[in-house]
């Protein structure tokens, strides 16, 4: 299915990804939004919304329609390019990205010299606050702006990652359908209305059968960014050999640690 998620435009750089995943964050949040309207809300609170929002839409369709999907595009590029939930969602909840810079991506990257490499250099990396400058190693051939290693190896590698990330946005979306559920159930079960349990139950067990699934297909997502990233890493040994050695010198340098290769 997600195979399939927007094509355009090619991911020649990060902002191209985002644009994908903004596109990709609005159709999902508009298709949540409608089940909930048709699954989790009662009757007599469908009638409600279709006054108070639905019966606001201009007519004909075509205007209306064009209102409606103009409102969940800004609602995506706000999520992405604004909150940017996406990364924010990683790096504080899941924190992927940051154990697979550690535990694969650096060590890949500096095999050809591990026996090189001061003793400290992981202990040193594994401090979160020096991650990033030793990321910037990989970073320099990799980057969109004077990336080093091909665009073609570029392209597949965000093409993969954006997989992983559409798996981020469907978990924050399923997060908060859930959630909107539970405090509907419990805002009906205190009101004069009271909810059949049976109606909330089973959008919550659909959501967390989704989410289930979802989690299943980050598996075979991140075998493929492994396997791009390693394509990104061989191009790296194999043109850039020389100059990836002497940007690791400079950073044992910074952090004023023996480089045993001097």
């Amino acid at each position: 299915m997600f195979d399939k998620i927007i094509s355009w435009p090619i991911p020649k750089q990060y902002q191209d990804v985002k644009t994908r995943l903004s596109f990709y964050t609005a159709i999902i949040l508009a298709a949540s939004l409608i089940l909930f309207y048709f699954i989790v809300l009662s009757s007599e609170h469908r009638e409600i919304v279709g006054k108070l929002f639905l019966g606001k839409i201009p007519s004909p369709q075509i205007i209306g329609s064009g209102i409606i999907f103009l409102v969940f595009a800004l609602l995506g590029w706000f999520m992405i390019f604004l909150l940017d939930i996406h990364n924010k969602y990683d790096r504080y909840i899941v924190k992927w990205r940051y154990y697979y810079a550690l535990d694969f991506i650096l060590p890949t990257l500096v095999r050809p010299f591990t026996k090189k490499l001061s003793g400290r250099f992981f202990t040193l990396a594994k401090d979160k606050n020096n991650i990033s400058d030793f990321m910037k190693i990989y970073y320099y051939f990799v980057a969109d702006c004077d990336h080093r290693i091909s665009e073609n190896a570029i392209i597949r590698f965000y093409e993969s990652i954006t997989k992983y990330w559409i798996t981020q946005i469907n978990e924050i979306i399923l997060f908060i359908f859930i959630l909107l559920t539970f405090l509907y159930y419990l805002i009906c079960d205190i009101s004069e209305i009271t909810i059949n349990p049976n109606f909330i139950v089973y959008p919550i067990f659909f959501a967390l059968l989704l989410f289930f699934i979802n989690r299943l297909y980050i598996l075979s997502v991140l075998k493929n960014v492994r396997e791009r990233t390693v394509d990104e890493i061989e191009e790296i040994h194999t043109n850039y050999l020389n100059e990836l050695e002497q940007k690791l010198k400079e950073l044992h340098k910074k952090f004023e640690i023996n480089y045993n290769g001097d």
